[in-house]
C-alpha cells in the first residue's frame, strides 16, 4: 500500500508523519509511536497503545474486579476494546469510535442502556485510565442498578494501573 507520500529525513533523524496520515490514525501531539522493522527491512510505524503495553496486569485486574465485584466490564485503550469479562468476547477489538458507547459515558457517566449478551445493562459507569493527566484507555463497568457501590475502590485499581503507564 502505497501512499505516495515522502518525506526527507532531518539532521537529527527525524521524519514528519503528514498531517493527513496523522488524522486517519488519531495521532495527536504527545502521542507515542511503536517502530519495527519487519523481516524484509521495512520500517513499520504503530500508533503505541500505552494500556495495551501493560496487557499482563490490566488482564488480572480485570479478573480481579469481575471476580470480586461482580461488574460485567470492558478495558479499552483509547481506540479499541482490549479486555472483556462477563460480556460477549467478539467486543475485543470493538472500535470505540464506531458505535461503541464510550464517548457518551464519559460526559454523561452512568445513564446509558447498552445490551451485552443478549442482556439489557441499564447502566455503565466509565473510569478514564490516566497517565500525566492525559486519557489512555477507559474501564467500563456494567450495571442493573445504578449504585455501583465499590466504585471507589475499584477508582483506587484504575489510578494504580493509569500509574503504570509510561
Amino acid at each position: 500500500m502505497s501512499s505516495g507520500m515522502v518525506r526527507k529525513v532531518d539532521e537529527l533523524g527525524r521524519v514528519v508523519i503528514p498531517k493527513e496520515m496523522r488524522r486517519v490514525l488519531g495521532i495527536k501531539t504527545g502521542s507515542s509511536i511503536e517502530m519495527d522493522i519487519d523481516e524484509n527491512g521495512n520500517i513499520l510505524l504503530k500508533k503505541f497503545s500505552e494500556v495495551s503495553n501493560i496487557f499482563s496486569f490490566a488482564d488480572k485486574l480485570a479478573d480481579e474486579i469481575y471476580i470480586n465485584y461482580k461488574y460485567p466490564l470492558a478495558l479499552c485503550d483509547e481506540e479499541k476494546v482490549i479486555i472483556v469479562r462477563g460480556i460477549k468476547k467478539d467486543l475485543i477489538g470493538h472500535d470505540l469510535t464506531k458505535g461503541f458507547p464510550v464517548l457518551c459515558c464519559t460526559l454523561c457517566k452512568n445513564v446509558l442502556p447498552v445490551e451485552l449478551n443478549q442482556k439489557l445493562h441499564n447502566y455503565v459507569y466509565v473510569l478514564p485510565i490516566k497517565s500525566n493527566e492525559y486519557i489512555n484507555g477507559y474501564l467500563m463497568l456494567f450495571s442493573d442498578n445504578e449504585s455501583f457501590e465499590y466504585i471507589k475502590e475499584i477508582s483506587s485499581l484504575v489510578s494504580f494501573l493509569g500509574s503504570l503507564l509510561i
